[in-house]
């Protein structure tokens, strides 16, 4: 196995890990408090860049889905293409398979029942990018986007978004490696966005 791909499944292992360790210590606080177990606190996630993978194990388990009430992403959810979809043919098909849980995580944030937002650069890449992902979640919500030249977000400029409900997609401009850089340095922003209510 290259050691790439080792260091990939190895950071979503101990992410799994992790979030499994705080919901067994966030379990014991509210034992200790004599609180219900029933009663599962909030549980806010946040990647940047290749951080989506973490994101994305840990909802698809059924159990951690139901505690996480929000999801901020910062240039940050990828996917597969689906066989046949090659790097610069006219259409490429992102991984439904690789998409379900974000998907699913969407449809209740634009009914108001979670949170979600979502920045993309427009940086291409050879497998899905996050335009394509978020253009994946819209088109399956049936989303458009307005256009939005005229926001700037710190460093970022703003092309377009889209808001239904809790979920909110941000369109930037750039697409060399220091404007995906700013999504992490602005993710402030995306947090504030996300919890503006």
């Amino acid at each position: 196995m290259p050691s790439k791909l080792l260091q990939v499944v190895a950071m979503l292992v101990s992410s799994w890990f992790a979030f499994a360790a705080l919901s067994v210590h966030a379990a014991t606080q509210q034992n200790d408090l004599g609180q219900a177990a029933e009663q599962v606190p909030n549980v806010t996630l946040s990647s940047f860049s290749a951080g989506y993978g973490s994101i994305r194990e840990i909802l698809s388990q059924p159990r951690n889905f139901d505690r996480v009430s929000a999801i901020v992403t910062a240039d940050s959810i990828y996917a597969g293409l689906v066989a046949g979809s090659i790097a610069g043919a006219p259409e490429r098909i992102v991984s439904q398979v690789n998409m379900q849980d974000f998907l699913r995580f969407a449809t209740l944030a634009s009914r108001g029942e979670k949170k979600f937002v979502l920045s993309h650069s427009s940086q291409p890449t050879s497998y899905a990018s996050t335009t394509e992902t978020a253009d994946y979640l819209l088109h399956s919500l049936s989303m458009s986007r307005t256009s939005d030249t005229d926001s700037k977000s710190g460093a970022l400029q703003s092309v377009s978004q889209a808001t239904r409900g809790r979920f909110t997609v941000l369109g930037f401009a750039g697409e060399s490696a220091e404007d995906h850089l700013q999504h992490l340095r602005n993710i402030d922003l995306f947090w504030q966005r996300c919890f503006a209510e």
